[in-house]
């Protein structure tokens, strides 16, 4: 599966290990409310990276 993970060291290889990647980076985030329900969780690594997930509600409606 091809994404721009890759180039900060976070290569994933299918829809299954992308997804486990979401929740490892959501659960070693720092979340941050946005408005209307949705959560931003920022997560940085080591060497700077920086990967920002943006999480509404709609989904648990």
């Amino acid at each position: 599966m091809t994404s721009h993970f890759g180039a900060i060291g976070l290569e994933v290889g299918g829809r299954r290990e992308y997804g486990e990647l979401l929740r490892r980076l959501y659960a070693l985030g720092r979340a941050e409310p946005v408005g209307g329900g949705a959560v931003r969780v920022v997560w940085t690594g080591a060497g700077g990276a920086r990967v920002e997930l943006e999480i509404d509600d709609e989904g648990n409606r």
